[in-house]
């Protein structure tokens, strides 16, 4: 990509590249931001443009989009056409402001630095050595960040794919330096610097929502007779969900949907709940018939709900170990609660039977 003079693209290149640039578009249409550039690039330095397009570009792009559609005719049961929806509901109607906004220049003063960390080092080197020859990678790092900075509602994950092309970046500098002190301090400081965070946030630092579903999934949950069901009290999507549960069980979380009907003075599920989570959960289960098998939730919520756990007669279960800086909302653990006056929760003794859920 980066050698000097006119490259010979190989037609099976071409059409070979052009079936992976695609195939991400259709799983993720952002994946167009990273891809366009690119196929411009290599556009730009072919010999036979207008061929190329109609040859390669046109057909293997029509052929995508005609199996994305199908795909979605099957799932959806009518025919959409998913990308104008992304485009039209989080460009044109920039849905994502519902969840926080943030300056213009937000990527450059906090998500680059953040995202690179101490890497952001021997980038910088790097691009002192080597900026011209790699002035592509440059201009396409400066355009992700250029598009994503023009929503209003930014987040770190979004500007992860400009990673492999700062490594590549310092890549070039390890190079020049390869063999000599320098290199070896520069990975030593690297090693020190991201070990350490990567072993923590990695292995202990916000564990408990992954634990606690792990937990449930070897629980056996199916195995009860009445139907078991679980409600996690938590801020939407702090769980992996029936990702790793992998049962037949009824399970709900606080709900985070954007005001798609544009309804007046509309607020999300999770805010609602948080207003007042007692009387939330009398309303939502007032009716012992309805109430869940077990609740799941951060430590920081019990004295909140307490009186409807001991109304109802739930009680703790298990205990996982989640963050050592809690806030208001996601706090030091995770509890699990079960309602312990179901019959088919009982065993002989008054117990919970062996395979249902523990204390820890």
């Amino acid at each position: 990509m980066l050698a000097k003079g006119q490259p010979k693209f190989l037609p099976r290149g071409t059409k070979l590249y052009l079936f992976y640039a695609s195939l991400a578009c259709i799983m993720r249409p952002t994946a167009g931001i990273v891809w366009l550039p690119l196929m411009l690039w290599h556009l730009v330095r072919t010999n036979n443009k207008v061929m190329t397009v109609i040859k390669d570009y046109i057909p293997i792009g029509l052929l995508a989009l005609l199996w994305s559609m199908c795909i979605d005719r099957i799932c959806y049961g009518k025919w959409v056409f998913v990308p104008y929806n992304f485009v039209h509901f989080n460009v044109f109607h920039d849905i994502g402001a519902f969840y926080g906004s943030h300056p213009f220049y937000w990527y450059l003063t906090q998500g680059v630095p953040v995202v690179m960390a101490t890497h952001m080092v021997p980038f910088l080197l790097g691009v002192k050595v080597s900026w011209r020859r790699l002035k592509p990678l440059l201009i396409l790092m400066a355009w992700i960040i250029a598009v994503y900075s023009c929503l209003s509602h930014k987040e770190f994950r979004f500007i992860l794919p400009i990673m492999p092309l700062a490594i590549c970046i310092c890549g070039a500098f390890f190079q020049l330096v390869h063999g000599s002190s320098r290199a070896t301090w520069t990975v030593a400081f690297l090693v020190v610097t991201n070990l350490p965070v990567a072993l923590y946030t990695g292995m202990l630092h916000q564990r408990g929502t992954l634990d606690v579903t792990m937990h449930l999934q070897m629980s056996q949950l199916e195995l009860e007779t009445k139907g078991p069901s679980v409600l996690f009290l938590m801020p939407c999507h702090s769980t992996p969900y029936y990702s790793h549960v992998h049962q037949n069980v009824t399970m709900r979380f606080l709900g985070c949907e954007p005001n798609l009907r544009n309804r007046s003075n509309y607020r999300e599920e999770a805010e609602t709940f948080y207003d007042a989570p007692g009387k939330w959960l009398q309303r939502e289960y007032g009716s012992k018939t309805k109430q869940p098998s077990y609740l799941v939730f951060f430590n920081t919520l019990q004295p909140k709900i307490g009186g409807y756990l001991k109304r109802n007669v739930y009680e703790k279960v298990a205990s996982f170990f989640h963050t050592h800086f809690p806030t208001e909302r996601v706090g030091k653990h995770v509890y699990v609660f079960a309602k312990v006056n179901m019959p088919d929760m009982m065993g002989p003794e008054g117990g919970l039977h062996n395979g249902r859920i523990r204390g820890m």
